[in-house]
């Protein structure tokens, strides 16, 4: 049986919610030092001694905090994806499959202060395929192709063992797509990118010397149940990134046709969720899923900013904290429950969702890197009106006041 990639049983423990908020106190405590020009490694292990952490949980804390320089710069040259059409990127090979690799196979992913998306698995000279390496490799070349990329130049470190047998399979898997692939295998990889436009990459010595970056693996999570955990303390006031921030558009629409969605979607997700009790201007809910037979549990808090944007905060619970936490359910609201259509359109994947009270009309929305950026309604969307900042449409106003039925 193949191990799970980046899956160590002590993680449970290691990112715990108890131990995360000592992780997030550790982290401010690292940040601090930084900022104040001390080395990051020598940092983490003054502060990890203090506060007794793990060798994983040190290894969190400093793959997932920068120094603020660092992240202004990291930002000034970041690129997205509507920015890629006709255009060569540079992919640093084994740092993105296997972050895929991770998330494929259900184990810990780190979301960074940088926006970035980092996983703990140690590759020190050794790699082979697994099973989610194919899968993998298709997911990093579908969202490409889907963004107009016209060439990807993929570059393997040759001191990894099994470099030539990834090559043969990414070219393998290339042939079905419309890109030009160019698979190098290379003594110093980090090096090559240096300089270079359109790298793709969370490598922090790479992102610091190439002169623009893809945040890809991100984009490649979009829709997908990951477990993704944040062990950085989150600096409202400042809102300088260090946040996850959810920026959504929501429209009402006619209710679609389920045949067609059952063809156009990529995935089908059975949800149910219940609101918390919480403070005013956050929302608390713990959701279930269900997924091509995986049940998925999740606590998630928002916290709104904008009518457009929210502080998103989410990972995955057990199934008994999940009944745990059920008892902090605000006692008059009602469990939503809905199916999720998850549907791409160019760089973009709306996510359609029909709830058995409602026959005439159905929820769509689209995440966004920014509140006026520009996408496209899918055919099969046919929208009555926007609601993204009619109050009455939010899921925790219809689990507290019931399904609206305006005339459409």
């Amino acid at each position: 049986m193949d191990a799970r990639r980046g899956f160590v049983p002590e993680d449970e423990l290691n990112f715990s919610e108890k131990s995360l908020k000592i992780l997030r106190r550790a982290s401010r405590h690292v940040s601090y030092l930084i900022n104040e020009g001390y080395d990051k490694k020598q940092a983490t292990t003054f502060v990890g001694n203090h506060f007794l952490l793990s060798e994983r949980q040190r290894l969190a804390v400093m793959r997932s905090v920068a120094a603020k320089e660092q992240l202004e710069d990291r930002k000034k040259k970041q690129v997205y994806l509507q920015d890629l059409s006709g255009k060569t990127v540079w992919i640093d090979g084994f740092n993105t499959i296997i972050t895929l690799e991770v998330m494929l196979s259900r184990s810990t992913l780190f979301l960074c202060m940088d926006g970035t998306i980092r996983d703990l698995a140690a590759l020190r000279g050794t790699y082979r395929l697994i099973p989610e390496t194919k899968e993998a490799v298709k997911r990093m070349l579908r969202v490409l192709q889907d963004a107009g990329v016209e060439n990807a130049v993929i570059l393997l470190d040759q001191p990894v063992s099994n470099s030539g047998r990834l090559k043969t399979l990414i070219a393998e898997v290339g042939e079905e797509f419309r890109m030009e692939l160019d698979i190098r295998i290379l003594k110093d990889v980090d090096r090559e990118l240096f300089e270079k436009e359109n790298v793709i990459t969370s490598d922090s010595v790479i992102l610091d010397h190439c002169k623009s970056w893809v945040n890809l693996t991100a984009e490649c999570l979009k829709g997908c149940d990951a477990k993704l955990t944040r062990v950085f303390e989150a600096e409202r006031e400042k809102m300088n990134n260090s946040e996850p921030l959810e920026i959504e558009r929501k429209f009402l629409i006619r209710f679609p046709d389920l045949d067609l969605l059952e063809k156009l979607c990529t995935r089908k997700i059975s949800i149910s969720q219940t609101y918390l009790l919480s403070e005013e201007f956050i929302s608390r809910r713990i959701r279930k899923t269900e997924c091509g037979g995986t049940v998925v549990y999740r606590y998630n808090e928002k916290e709104k900013i904008s009518d457009r944007t929210r502080i998103e905060r989410e990972r995955e619970i057990s199934e008994e904290e999940y009944e745990e936490r059920m008892k902090e359910a605000i006692p008059e609201a009602r469990t939503i429950s809905k199916t999720r259509y998850c549907i791409p359109s160019g760089n973009r994947c709306f996510e359609i969702d029909v709830f058995p009270e409602w026959k005439d009309r159905a929820f769509a929305e689209v995440e966004l890197e920014s509140e006026d950026q520009k996408f496209e309604i899918p055919d099969c969307i046919s929208v009555i009106k926007e609601v993204t900042e009619d109050p009455r449409y939010t899921n925790r106003a219809l689990a507290l006041h019931g399904f609206v039925y305006d005339d459409i």
